[in-house]
């Protein structure tokens, strides 16, 4: 309830400012300015006018924080599951922080193309009614599909803009893409694995955190296990087989 709530309540605030924006200022006054909300409160504050770029860069602070915040999970969440470098999988014990994933940045391009796949991967699990935790917080499909569009936006708008920017982007994803691969297919090469290790001890005693696995988790966080899901799948399939079995009995 708190989460839908805040939801509602950012828009119906960005709404209301937007539509404030236009009743007070006219187009050519929006296409003239350099800053649509300093112009917007030079003609209604007055003076007050001068803190709009402190608040507005308030404002921008708590994006950044949000967005580090997310991203940074997404590759923790991914670390310990052996998917990226032990080191990002590393935990603070006093607050349970992933202290080098938060201090990783990326570009926009990238963020947004991840939070597709991790939206995509959503209304997979729900349209294919995938098995996951009971606690799990649910939202009409039209949320995640909303999100997904404007994910989808931010990808391709950049993209349209600054190519090349996005080309460099894509092009370091690519190629961290194709090591995974050969990591996953193929023997594991000693040079890698050495390197992931000397990382991972170096950020464990610079960050003082501890690493933490996908089996740990399960343990602690009482999640759901890919075992687990695959034996609710087969069951369910079990059940549905002595069903088809019964009725063709009576029948």
């Amino acid at each position: 309830l708190a989460v839908i709530s805040g939801l509602f309540l950012c828009i119906v605030i960005y709404v209301l400012a937007n539509i404030a924006y236009f009743a007070i200022l006219s187009p050519a006054e929006m296409l003239a300015s350099e800053a649509v909300a300093t112009t917007f409160t030079q003609k209604t504050l007055g003076d007050f006018s001068y803190a709009m770029p402190a608040i507005v860069g308030v404002l921008m602070t708590g994006t950044i924080n949000s967005d580090v915040f997310m991203f940074s999970r997404f590759m923790f969440a991914g670390a310990r599951r052996g998917d990226m470098p032990t080191a990002w999988a590393l935990m603070n014990e006093e607050n349970e922080s992933p202290r080098v994933t938060v201090l990783l940045h990326y570009m926009i391009v990238c963020g947004m193309l991840q939070q597709c796949f991790v939206v995509s991967a959503l209304l997979y699990i729900r349209i294919r009614k995938v098995p996951v935790h009971k606690d799990a917080i649910r939202f009409p499909l039209i949320v995640p599909i909303t999100l997904l569009i404007i994910s989808a936006a931010l990808v391709i708008i950049p993209c349209w803009n600054d190519w090349v920017a996005a080309v460099v982007g894509f092009g370091v994803a690519l190629f961290w893409l194709c090591v995974y691969f050969i990591r996953e297919w193929t023997f594991p090469l000693k040079p890698v694995v050495y390197i992931n290790d000397v990382t991972t001890k170096f950020c464990q005693r610079l960050f003082w955190c501890q690493v933490v696995t996908y089996e740990e988790a399960v343990k602690n966080e009482h999640l759901k296990s890919d075992h687990d899901i695959k034996k609710v799948d087969n069951t369910t399939e079990e059940q549905r087989a002595n069903t088809v079995d019964t009725l063709s009995t009576e029948s």
